[in-house]
């Protein structure tokens, strides 16, 4: 069943101002972090972020690209395309550990001011972050835009909950902060 939104425009408008919201949010958990942690703490968090943020971009090979397309046009195959997200958000998030992990073992450097728990941690999410936009995509296919606009949307909302509250009772730190997590796309 598609369910189409009254018009194109208020579709652009609701999902503009979600953007406007997340980059709003995204901000407020910045400052938090950056005010606690000063610029080495948020330093760490924001190499950490970018880290697992643009190995999930390069790793997804257009996957969610061609879940769109094929999902728009061809609604009966909607259920094929998420059963073959899951698998290939594994199986490419894998590979993409695989190579970073490998690229910080020939260059050390690589790692940058991260501790190896932590990256192991953020690079862990890598997979779900995959799942993230292979699923969102898929969902645009049906013209689910509220329902993409409402889950792009906790992401930024538990970070400035978590990272405030944290800040708050006094115990945020680079390896508590829910920042290096963020990659709401």
């Amino acid at each position: 069943m598609t369910t189409q939104p009254r018009s194109a425009a208020s579709a652009t408008v609701i999902t503009y101002g979600t953007n406007l919201i997340v980059s709003v949010l995204s901000l407020a958990s910045v400052l938090i972090v950056s005010r606690v942690l000063g610029p080495q703490g948020r330093g760490e968090v924001a190499f950490l972020t970018v880290m697992a943020g643009f190995t999930s971009m390069l790793a997804s090979a257009g996957i969610e690209e061609s879940n769109a397309n094929v999902g728009a046009s061809e609604p009966p195959l909607r259920p094929a395309l998420a059963t073959n997200s899951v698998v290939l958000a594994l199986l490419l998030g894998v590979l993409a550990i695989s190579v970073v992990q490998g690229l910080i073992a020939a260059f050390p450097v690589v790692a940058g001011p991260s501790t190896s728990a932590l990256r192991w941690l953020t690079l862990a999410f890598i997979p779900v972050l995959l799942l993230n936009l292979y699923l969102r995509w898929l969902v645009r296919a049906d013209y689910a835009f509220a329902v993409t606009n409402i889950a792009w949307l906790v992401t930024p909302v538990a970070n400035v909950g978590v990272n405030g509250l944290l800040a708050l009772l006094g115990l945020l730190t680079v390896g508590r902060s829910g920042s290096e997590a963020q990659m709401s796309a």
